[in-house]
């Protein structure tokens, strides 16, 4: 008796392993699949956000706008933008000039 239950177990054991493996892969498989068909929108995306620091704070923001239709705003660190990513605003005008003096166009 007790070998039978033994035996039904360690096959009870075995089917699980398999059908969790059999998941997994199908999972990965799946999750590759979604991050594939996602990698165009986030190249998108990355590509259209400025990043814009506020003299008067010391802020930095990242900015997205497409078609004309402003997306979204958030704070980022400033020494996490590369210098020649930002954007720092001049209060006072309506234009803008990054870290480097290079114009930047409202």
């Amino acid at each position: 008796m007790k070998a039978t239950h033994l035996i039904i177990f360690a096959l009870g054991g075995i089917i699980a392993g398999i059908i969790t493996t059999h998941c997994l892969r199908s999972t990965e498989e799946s999750s590759a699949k979604h991050e594939k068909h996602l990698q165009p929108t986030a190249n998108k995306i990355i590509g259209t956000v400025i990043y814009i620091k506020d003299p008067r704070t010391n802020v930095c923001f990242a900015y997205r706008e497409e078609l004309g239709y402003k997306e979204s705003l958030a704070t980022v660190p400033c020494e996490s933008i590369p210098p020649e990513l930002l954007v720092v605003a001049e209060v006072d005008g309506h234009k803008s000039t990054n870290e480097h003096g290079i114009l930047w166009n409202d």
